[in-house]
């Protein structure tokens, strides 16, 4: 109580304010606040499942992408791979795949479902903070973040993409759907596992902070403990681009299913569900693999069909307004 009444005095002076508080204790409000004991701690993980993270980046990730086509750059302190593909004249108007991985050992758990976007460009960020890498887990400020992204467009002339993100990916993409400079390049969205949906409801930070799922070590306690800000991240279907199209599995343990669906279906946006599956295995499933690809390719193939169609509207529209 003593604590209370300290914190209570010391906001007050602060703002300049008197909330009134009855001096009756029974009255008090309670202390909200967390308290950071067992149930907010993180797992330890042996040295040698360290060194294997090392080795799947430099052993095979760098190899195995430089042997696919794909090339090494940096913007900031943003690392990619970039992979031409397509002839020029099938890339509008969508100029590139822009893949934004989750929390993962690597990128080549990503490379099986990345190729079958071939066809076209394709960008493969590195979210380096989230790979297991103790020395590498501090997370960049939004607009550092932004920046470096609109560098690389830049860079390799990138006016219309489609970002793709898995789980975590999901939160820098509200990062760029935020920016002004990069809304606009951003065509539409392919969301799997997407956390950031409705992440002002409380099973996601639950399941992270007081689940302890079984990848929460000490690196990504330091990211989600120290440097997430949820309202930094949160999404809505209202404000994904048009002809977004979000993949959730059915029993997600992170993600608020019922609640993300009924504000997809309430906003018309294109979204599947996928039966028996909980989060983070939906890209390891070859038919779940296939079915993903195969609904985020059907989006492409209808975009330019419907923008046809509002191109003959209006100009039926328009016919109609010189007659009358």
């Amino acid at each position: 109580r003593e604590l209370m009444a300290a914190m209570l005095q010391r906001v007050e002076a602060k703002v300049g304010l008197q909330w009134g508080v009855p001096d009756d204790q029974s009255s008090r409000p309670r202390f909200a606040a967390h308290t950071w004991e067992e149930d907010c701690s993180y797992r330890f993980f042996p040295l040698i499942f360290y060194l294997g993270i090392f080795a799947v980046h430099w052993l095979i990730d760098f190899p195995v992408l430089l042997l696919l086509g794909f090339r090494r750059g940096r913007a900031g302190n943003i690392g990619y791979w970039i992979k031409p593909g397509g002839k020029k004249e099938e890339q509008e108007p969508l100029d590139a795949y822009v893949f934004i991985h989750g929390i993962s050992v690597g990128r080549i758990c990503y490379l099986p479902f990345v190729l079958a976007f071939s066809h076209r460009p394709v960008v493969i960020i590195d979210i380096h903070w989230v790979t297991f890498n103790p020395f590498q887990c501090e997370v960049p400020r939004a607009e550092d973040f932004c920046v470096n992204m609109t560098e690389i467009f830049d860079a390799h002339g990138l006016r219309s993409v489609c970002i793709m993100a898995h789980s975590y990916g999901s939160f820098v993409t509200a990062w760029m759907l935020a920016c002004p400079e990069l809304r606009g390049r951003v065509a539409r969205v392919a969301f799997i596992a997407a956390p950031a949906l409705w992440l002002i409801l409380p099973k996601t930070n639950r399941a992270v902070v007081y689940d302890k799922p079984i990848w929460f070590e000490h690196s990504l306690a330091h990211v989600f403990y120290r440097q997430f800000f949820w309202y930094e991240y949160m999404l809505t279907a209202e404000e994904l681009p048009s002809g977004s199209v979000v993949i959730v599995s059915e029993h997600d343990e992170m993600i608020p299913v019922p609640e993300v669906v009924s504000d997809l279906k309430e906003h018309g946006v294109s979204h599947m569900v996928l039966e028996g599956h909980r989060h983070g295995f939906e890209l390891f499933w070859p038919f779940s693999c296939w079915r993903i690809v195969k609904l985020i390719l059907a989006q492409e193939k209808e975009e330019p069909e419907q923008k046809e169609q509002r191109s003959l509207c209006a100009a039926m529209w328009s016919s109609a307004r010189t007659c009358f």
